[in-house]
């Protein structure tokens, strides 16, 4: 099938693809909504194009910024490096992993 025959575009496919893989199956992805009042709900290209930040998340990268976005030939850039919110989220998550923090949520297990 065509996108002229779905409307979809190659960026829509990549989102949806993205939200279906790693929004709702890696273990850091629950850990981080537990740490936030959030919605989890699908956003529009709309709204992601006039985000603050933008971030991925997942098991290796625990939380990695995202740079730019680009839709349709518009391009929009989320400033460079990590956000406020990326920043204190992958502070969190890592202090926790490397026992710096305790671990009220009982989110680690200690190997011996």
């Amino acid at each position: 099938m065509s996108r002229k025959t779905t409307g979809e575009s190659d960026t829509m496919k990549k989102l949806k693809h993205v939200e279906s893989k790693l929004l709702r199956c890696n273990v850091p992805v629950d850990e981080l909504l537990e740490l936030l009042d959030v919605e989890e709900r699908l956003v529009s290209v709309d709204e992601l194009l006039d985000a603050d930040e933008v971030f991925c998340t997942g098991t290796a990268v625990v939380v990695s910024p995202v740079g730019s976005v680009t839709y349709l030939g518009n391009r929009v850039s989320y400033g460079e490096g990590i956000g406020a919110v990326s920043q204190q989220l992958y502070s969190v998550l890592t202090r926790l992993q490397m026992d710096i923090t305790e671990d009220v949520m009982n989110w680690t297990v200690k190997l011996r």
